[in-house]
């Protein structure tokens, strides 16, 4: 009992080290993103390449998210898959990220002035992990190679900028490592700093480049068993803004969540966000039938007084690792 409370609070350590950061706005034009997902508790390889075949994510997954605020709506759409291959103990993904936002921000100021700007930005790539034995648990050390499409069109400027190139190639790294219950993992996102502005792209207001920023995700969590059919899983999402030449950057921010899952089956989650100021909780919802089709619903709740509206998301998955693949297997034999 004593290590798994150490374990537990070790799950919990990096929302103390996100206290200590103050945030700022940033105009999205100078460092562009994708949107953070609400279920991300299924979508780790968006965010690690290292965790592509884990056990505890969907083989096939897709979800839409719509975006209804005061700056503008957007949508942004997701797929992956991922493949397990344990005779060569490494795991392959592909990710697939598509977002569209209508916006009031500019280049040098949120919200200045009247122009609409027309994001759209897509991520597509392939994932590689290998895994090796540490102590009890296991370490998967991962990469990706994806291309980059990014494309910011705004009122007074239909026709898009000068110079400004259309695909970027995109790598990400991540590690993985498991023991009993606990998981942690650490990542960096677009590390090479994809550019999209060469030296003679004309801007107006401010000469910066639209540049996806390199950024690293801290994931911890420990699942709990709660008699014989509940199981609780606190964990820990940080996101840190880590490139070169950041402009007026919300730098850090966490995402602490509980998850309460009856038998596999019925899946509730919580989780609460620091220097999220609009969207400071988030609820989750989900069924997985016996076959590992799942279907679950999340919502981000806005900050009274804000004057935001919402963020709601849909997804389904298939799970076929674990114990869905297990029984496959014996049903197969068994016939």
């Amino acid at each position: 009992m004593k290590k798994q409370v150490v374990l537990c609070l070790l799950a919990f350590l990096p929302l103390a080290l996100a206290a200590q950061w103050s945030c700022n706005n940033l105009a999205y034009t100078l460092a562009p993103n994708f949107t953070g997902s609400n279920q991300y508790y299924f979508m780790q390889s968006h965010f690690n390449p290292a965790y592509a075949g884990d056990v505890s994510q969907p083989s096939w997954w897709a979800s839409i998210k719509q975006n209804k605020e005061n700056n503008g709506n957007g949508q942004q759409y997701n797929f992956s898959w991922q493949g397990q291959f344990p005779e060569y103990k490494s795991n392959l993904g592909v990710i697939f990220n598509y977002e569209r936002f209508n916006d009031t921000r500019t280049e040098v100021n949120p919200n200045s002035n009247n122009d609409i700007y027309d994001f759209k930005q897509w991520k597509l790539g392939v994932q590689h992990n290998y895994e090796f034995e540490v102590g009890s648990g296991t370490v998967r050390a991962g990469f990706g190679i994806s291309l980059l499409r990014y494309a910011d069109v705004y009122s007074g400027n239909t026709a898009g900028l000068v110079g400004e190139y259309k695909y970027r190639p995109n790598v990400d790294i991540g590690f993985r490592g498991r023991w009993g219950n606990f998981e942690f993992g650490v990542s960096a996102l677009h590390s090479n700093e994809p550019n999209f502005r060469g030296e003679t792209t004309q801007v107006i207001g401010l000469n910066k480049q639209a540049q996806f920023r390199r950024i690293s995700y801290i994931h911890t969590a420990y699942e709990f068993t709660l008699g014989e059919a509940f199981y609780l899983k606190p964990s820990v999402q940080v996101r840190q803004l880590i490139g070169q030449r950041s402009y007026n950057s919300c730098g850090l921010s966490a995402d602490a969540s509980l998850q309460l899952n009856y038998n596999d089956s019925f899946f509730l989650a919580y989780s609460f966000r620091y220097h999220y100021q609009q969207y400071p909780h988030s609820i989750m919802l989900a069924y997985r039938t016996l076959g590992g089709y799942q279907f679950s619903a999340s919502m981000d709740l806005p900050k009274g007084g804000t004057g935001e509206r919402r963020r709601f998301e849909v997804g389904i998955g298939i799970f076929l690792f674990g114990d869905y693949y297990e029984e496959e297997e014996i049903d197969e034999e068994g016939f």
